[in-house]
């Protein structure tokens, strides 16, 4: 018997999207905790005495505070290129399906978000709801560009004079607070919030929705969907 059309599966992640995703909060998390003793080494110095105590066999004489705030450091770096080349190479790929960008199409308004979520009333949403799309303009891109241009002056910091450098550090760390203010309620917002979670499941497993998930959360994707896969009601 075949499934009806509410049961069938939907890719809604795909395979890039999800590991690129996946790895650059890995990169984040990773990066952001060392990066804590660079911003203040009398809070966080247990962080530079513990990498110091773990590397100090590689460099036994040397100071372990030294040797620990180098390792972060390097570790820090490591992670922001890693990041850099992820985005990269996702925003590259993704320029051949500009026209189908919906992280930029309108779909829904912020008083049905807000209504959706705390009352749990119907919106007719696109396959990103407003909150998602605010989410990636307001946190994601300004994070990602920010943090990648002033780590890469930092990182080459002998061509830059002093102003530029000091500068750069400055919103740097800014790029740092925001992305923790940001990746805190993006982290909260999928645990917490019911509607998320097959999403969350979704990016971090199959990269498939329920087609009857889709119809009640996100209508207006759903029509789409109908068209091309030749659905009827």
């Amino acid at each position: 018997m075949s499934k009806k059309p509410e049961e069938r599966m939907v890719r809604a992640i795909t395979g890039l999207q999800a590991f690129v995703h996946n790895h650059i909060l890995h990169l984040a998390l990773i990066g952001g905790f060392v990066y804590l003793p660079l911003l203040n080494k009398d809070w966080f110095g247990w962080i530079t005495w513990f990498l110091g105590t773990l590397a100090g066999v590689f460099a036994p004489g040397a100071s372990v505070m030294t040797v620990g705030f180098q390792v972060a450091r390097i570790i820090h770096r490591i992670c922001g290129f890693g990041i850099i080349i992820l985005a990269a190479v996702y925003a590259i790929w993704q320029v051949k399906d500009i026209k189908k960008w919906k992280i930029i199409r309108k779909g829904g308004t912020i008083e049905g978000l807000i209504k959706y979520y705390l009352a749990g009333e119907h919106a007719d949403f696109d396959k990103y709801n407003p909150g998602q799309v605010l989410f990636f303009w307001v946190f994601i891109v300004p994070v990602v560009v920010v943090a990648s241009i002033t780590g890469l002056i930092l990182v080459f910091k002998g061509a830059f004079d002093a102003y530029t450098v000091s500068l750069a550090l400055f919103l740097h760390d800014c790029a740092f607070f925001w992305g923790l203010i940001g990746g805190i309620f993006h982290v909260v917002a999928g645990v917490i919030l019911p509607q998320n979670r097959p999403v969350v499941d979704a990016m971090f497993r199959t990269g498939m929705l329920p087609l009857s998930f889709i119809k009640e959360h996100h209508s207006l994707w759903y029509e789409e969907l109908k068209k091309e896969l030749g659905l009827e009601e």
